[in-house]
């Protein structure tokens, strides 16, 4: 379990560096330590092979537990617990596919076992089905609540399950009952820190979380998780100098644990002391020992190649990445090093669209990648296809059947995403291609949306209505949509007017059921339906429904006269509308902006007292968020407009990023808005995603948030709406009331 937030961890002394040789020893000595003795079926022998397994797994040495836990399950194959470790440890170091068929192989060859169960719910908690971890383990635990073992599978699933509070409780009746290790009180500082995220102003959780992971390490000061967990209570709190030497105890721990040393390269990075040739140099040095030891695995030579190229040591990572993919072509690590590739060049799954002039090495890319004659993870490929069809869709360059192709790889691949079954089987309907695969497409709606319905019908009774309508819309619409490209108008009509039934705005079935009634003759009707279109699709980028109003329109009324008059008024009543929809989502309960005091990128420091009396607009992003990156244009030209307004407080706080890293993501698009440093004010202040807008009014207190990025053109007049209505009231309040905060 992991959670992170703001983390900072001091250079790594040369002196307490461990020398090459040194750790060379250290894993020959390791090696020998792998060999327990005892014949195949001695049940000493076995018992110490899974205690090492064990080991290794909890230190995070994840590699070294896959070699080695080849190797031990040869010679001990009657033990299900040393399996369920290498099983485990199989599915933290990737793919989790083959660990969850190992997994499944385990269980149907020992069923009721508890270690095939166990091994069952650690692959599930790290896979996209945390559900059934957690239903698993539930029921592992209660057939065997005071075992440490179906305790621990429960904190995972939990853990994986976002369910923060209930591990506090589980752990707080361990330690009632005398059983809390330091890996569960470690689990409980962890859960304490994740429940805190987003906690307003709780400003004691990190203190809390602290102390449970001190009271871990007086368990057991050895204990790789609650070392962990100290560093990160430390850290998240904001005591970087506190952090740094628990951060780099873990090395001491674990030295040859590719995550300790990733714990600590990230600590280096988020430094915000050191330049960025000082950054490159102490990861480098810091990287030398675990190469020396560990170059042969995949692994290790992937995340030492990521690193030295995210401190721009190009070239050593040109030859560890050469050399990777020469030994390893068919390893799990060099197929997400191709995925990182592709998606470097931006993807719409992560809110950021490729420039045109990247496309043709893109597809390029995802196409070499879905054509490799082994793929380690089914994910990964579906992504490529997923990728490749986001790529693909508007482009009517491009075939049909390929088009089709790419759509029947993402579905049998990408068996997560419930966005596949609502967008393409419109495209490929739009295409008139493949109708039957649209149709089954569609059909799979309700199965595919089930994850996220559940979800919201467990934490926000109101979204999960909205989003249950949008589902059988969607469901509706496509069929509908597809019934008309056949022609068959009856099944048409009757699956459109469902969808239209469950949301008469949605601009999807509006268009399709006005291309209907103009197919039918209908005009007038079509007229109607396109022109109710068109006032709900104006905030989106593209106008299908303005386009078939004006071609409507000239087909009804014999010329083109009063259309213009027609749109200026549709316009109007449409930003009339949306207008009213977004003044009307004003906070009923209006809270006081949290206090702060920050720096501003350029040194000076920033204090909310000194806004008094004004309209702020803050904003809450980062450059690490795909939806921040794509907004961030639309941000620089909302403060361009409000640059000289003296009444306006226009600012923006990074979270996560370094000063180097926020300079150089604004001068390469050009932005000045002014940006403040985060210091735990993200953390404590109620902020629950990215990016985060607030408008507090001239009274102090935060009158609009808004969620979610976009790029749509409208963003900065809907923002600029909200501002505008706190500076009129600020205009008309009584002079006394002015100012007061």
């Amino acid at each position: 379990m992991r959670l992170r937030l703001t983390r900072s961890v001091a250079p790594l002394l040369a002196a307490l560096l461990l020398p090459v040789a040194t750790v060379a020893q250290q894993s020959s000595e390791t090696a020998r330590a792998t060999s327990p003795r005892g014949l195949p079926g001695d049940t000493g022998g076995a018992a110490a092979a899974a205690r090492r397994l064990r080991a290794l797994y909890d230190q995070r040495d994840f590699e070294g537990a896959c070699i080695e836990g080849r190797v031990l399950v040869r010679r001990f194959p009657a033990s299900t617990e040393l399996r369920a470790w290498w099983i485990a440890a199989r599915a933290a170091n990737g793919p989790h596919e083959e660990a969850l068929a190992a997994a499944g192989s385990l269980a149907r060859a020992h069923p009721g076992d508890r270690w095939a169960d166990f091994a069952r719910v650690e692959v599930l908690a790290r896979s996209a089905e945390p559900r059934r971890a957690l239903a698993l383990a539930r029921r592992g635990h209660a057939t065997a609540p005071r075992d440490p073992d179906m305790t621990r599978a429960l904190v995972d699933a939990l853990s994986a399950a976002g369910q923060y509070e209930a591990i506090v409780a589980l752990v707080d009746t361990a330690i009632a009952d005398g059983r809390a290790t330091a890996g569960l009180l470690a689990a409980k500082s962890e859960a304490e820190q994740a429940a805190a995220w987003g906690a307003k102003q709780d400003t004691t959780a990190h203190a809390r979380a602290e102390a449970t992971a001190r009271q871990a390490l007086r368990a057991d000061s050895t204990d790789f998780a609650a070392q962990l967990a100290l560093a990160d209570a430390l850290a998240n709190r904001g005591d970087n100098a506190a952090a740094y030497p628990e951060y780099r105890r873990l090395l001491t721990l674990a030295p040859l644990s590719r995550a300790a040393h990733e714990e600590y390269w990230s600590g280096i990075l988020s430094l915000k002391d050191r330049t960025p040739e000082q950054k490159r140099e102490e990861i480098t040095r810091a990287a030398k020992p675990l190469l020396a030891a560990r170059g042969d695995y995949p692994g290790v030579l992937q995340a030492v190649a990521g690193i030295y190229r995210r401190v721009q040591a190009t070239a050593a990572a040109d030859s560890l990445e050469a050399t990777l993919l020469t030994r390893f072509p068919d390893s799990y690590e060099v197929e997400r090093m191709l995925v990182n590739r592709f998606r470097a060049f931006g993807t719409p799954l992560a809110g950021k669209q490729p420039d045109d002039s990247v496309r043709p090495e893109m597809r390029r890319q995802l196409q070499a990648f879905i054509r490799r004659p082994v793929h380690r993870s089914e994910a990964s490929l579906g992504e490529a296809y997923t990728t490749l069809f986001w790529l693909l869709r508007d482009d009517s360059t491009v075939p049909g059947a390929e088009l089709a192709r790419v759509v029947e790889g993402m579905r049998r691949h990408q068996q997560g995403a419930a966005f596949i079954v609502t967008s393409a089987p419109i495209v490929l309907a739009d295409r008139g291609v493949a109708l039957d695969l649209a149709e089954a497409l569609a059909r799979e709606i309700p199965r595919r949306d089930s994850a996220n319905l559940a979800f919201f019908k467990r934490s926000d009774p109101e979204q999960y209505s909205l989003a249950l309508k949008q589902s059988r819309t969607h469901l509706h619409d496509a069929l509908g949509w597809i019934a008309l490209r056949r022609g068959r108008r009856v099944t048409a009509r009757a699956e459109l007017g469902q969808a239209l039934a469950i949301l008469p705005q949605d601009t999807s079935a509006l268009l399709h059921m006005g291309l209907l009634e103009e197919k039918a003759g209908n005009l007038a009707a079509a007229e109607a339906l396109f022109a109710r279109g068109y006032t709900a699709e104006r905030a989106a980028r593209n106008h299908p429904h303005e386009q078939a109003l004006r071609r409507v329109y000239l087909a009804r009324h014999g010329s083109l006269a009063g259309y213009e008059a027609l749109v200026a008024k549709l316009s109007e009543q449409e930003r009339a509308e949306r207008r009213a929809r977004i003044l009307a989502e004003r906070l009923k309960q209006p809270r006081a902006l949290p206090p702060f005091r920050l720096a501003h990128l350029d040194g000076t420091v920033v204090a909310s007292d000194s806004l008094r009396g004004k309209v702020v607009f803050l904003n809450f992003w980062g450059a690490w968020c795909g939806p921040c990156v794509l907004e961030a244009p639309l941000i620089q030209t909302l403060h361009e407009r409000y640059r000289a307004a003296p009444d306006v407080a226009f600012l923006t706080i990074d979270m996560g990023d370094d000063t180097t890293r926020i300079r150089e993501f604004m001068a390469q698009r050009k932005l000045d808005f002014p940006v403040l440093i985060d210091d735990r004010y993200v953390m404590t202040s109620g902020v629950r995603g990215f990016p985060t807008d607030w408008f507090v009014g001239p009274d102090g207190r935060i009158a609009f948030e808004t969620n979610g990025g976009t790029d749509a053109e409208s963003m900065v007049e809907e923002f600029a709406w909200r501002i505008e209505v706190l500076r009129a009231e600020k205009a008309t309040a009584p002079p006394a009331a002015r100012g007061a905060r």
